[in-house]
């Protein structure tokens, strides 16, 4: 902040022979904690962007895991056809199949749904 005050005290000097007094301490102290919060700003500025990066790279991520996780249930499904031989064998492939079937509950929703309000009440009807 010096090289900002030096150049106008010199100017001053030497039109008026008077130095420009300094500033008081108050907002010296000021000056010093808004330049403090500035350059904290600035280190946490790309920080939301960062997160937003980071978000993307584990959706991919997950995208790609679940795909294999599919590919893996299926490859199971083909196992189990080898057991069609046998009735125990095919007592679990149906087992095997009950229990691959996806039951949709309405996504942890309670059964009743809950009642609008009441439209308020117009004066003069």
């Amino acid at each position: 902040m010096f090289y900002k005050y030096a150049a106008p005290t010199a100017l001053v000097l030497q039109m008026t022979g008077r130095p420009i007094p300094p500033p008081p301490d108050a907002p010296l102290a000021r000056i010093a904690t808004l330049t403090a919060a500035i350059a904290a700003f600035g280190k946490v500025m790309n920080t939301p962007r960062g997160e937003v990066v980071n978000r993307s790279a584990l959706l991919r991520e997950v995208e790609t895991d679940t795909a294999a996780l599919v590919q893996l249930a299926t490859d199971m499904d083909d196992l189990a056809l080898q057991f069609d031989g046998t009735d125990a064998g095919k007592r679990f492939i149906e087992a095997w199949k009950r229990a691959r079937i996806i039951v949709d509950t309405g996504g942890g929703h309670s059964g009743t749904p809950p009642t609008p309000p009441t439209p308020p009440a117009t004066p003069g009807k």
